[in-house]
């Protein structure tokens, strides 16, 4: 008798562990995973605070401590994503999630380099940039993918960037 309790008590386990597992799958299905490094002209940066700002005004923050990051964005949302680290200057991504109602999303890896300040030493009317996305990330519903939207954009800001003088 013992035997099939333990067996029993083992089933049990093994079924609440697949819900546990099956729950999620189910919660991230309504959510776009982002994820990636953040890079500096040096290599990897640590100690990054990553703030959420979503159209409805609610803000979240995750810190990201190893240079890496994985992100779950809620789908419908418009979501305003700034990668915030001293000595460095803020970048800003916009994520539009909209995908009306699409369910199989792929994850989207985004690799983020931030420009150190003493080294960039961008002047005021450079400095106006970076307080705009640089990205504008959409699903495009023809190819099957998030893709920017605001490539022409982000080239102006890297073309400008680019003419900047380093210290």
């Amino acid at each position: 008798m013992l035997i099939h309790i333990n067996s029993f008590k083992k089933i049990t386990l093994l079924l609440l562990t697949f819900n546990c597992f099956f729950i999620l799958a189910q919660e991230n299905k309504n959510k776009l995973q982002v994820k990636g490094q953040i890079v500096n002209s040096l290599g990897k940066v640590t100690d990054v605070t990553i703030r959420l700002v979503y159209s409805n005004s609610i803000i979240d923050t995750i810190l990201a401590s190893n240079g890496r990051y994985d992100i779950l964005l809620p789908l419908e949302n418009k979501i305003l994503l700034e990668f915030i680290s001293t000595n460095h200057y803020t970048k800003r991504i916009a994520f539009d999630t909209h995908v009306n109602g699409k369910k199989k999303l792929p994850f989207f890896d985004l690799k983020i380099n931030l420009h150190e300040i003493d080294l960039w030493n961008l002047s005021a009317e450079n400095l106006d940039l970076m307080d705009f996305p640089v990205a504008y990330i959409k699903y495009d519903f023809k190819k099957k993918i998030f893709f920017d939207f605001n490539q022409k954009y982000s080239k102006i800001i890297s073309k400008e960037l680019s003419t900047v003088k380093r210290n």
